[in-house]
């Protein structure tokens, strides 16, 4: 779908989901927010407000869920308006950095640039979190994410 269309449906989800979320953290990742001339599906990275959360689970059983219990799920899959995939990346405050970075992507920069230099520090990824034999590290923004691992930050849309 063009940017410009898929832009319009993933901006009202961002919008619908946020009424869920703890203010701030409703955020379109992937390849709408690199900018990618023609995405084929809505990646969101949010926070869901532990008081919304019947509203939250509600607010998917309008929808089809091809994968992921909303209640309990880290990762839903659904259809949107318009026969839209969508994927709904369920983060918390101390890894909102690390998933919006891995999220925003791409794929091929998530695992050749970020991935890579995590390793590199002798970290790894599990269940949404990065961590070594000794700590879970905390990721409260993207940019304190970039920074732990000497990246320099980059733009969602030079990310390919």
């Amino acid at each position: 779908m063009r940017y410009d269309l898929i832009k319009r449906y993933s901006d009202q989800l961002q919008k619908e989901l946020s009424a869920f979320c703890i203010p701030g953290y409703c955020e379109v990742a992937g390849s709408i927010r690199r900018k990618r001339p023609e995405p084929d599906d809505i990646d969101i990275v949010c926070i869901p407000d532990l008081v919304s959360l019947f509203d939250w689970n509600n607010f998917f059983s309008n929808y089809e869920v091809l994968s992921g219990d909303p209640f309990t799920g880290k990762h839903i899959k659904f259809i949107y308006k318009a026969n839209i995939k969508c994927d709904v990346f369920v983060a918390t405050k101390q890894n909102w950095g690390y998933m919006l970075a891995l999220r925003t992507g791409s794929a091929r920069f998530s695992h050749e640039i970020l991935a890579k230099k995590w390793v590199r520090y002798g970290y790894h990824s599990v269940e949404g979190e990065i961590q070594n034999s000794l700590e879970i590290l905390e990721f409260p923004t993207e940019e304190s994410f970039f920074k732990r691992f000497d990246i320099p930050f980059i733009s969602p849309e030079y990310r390919i």
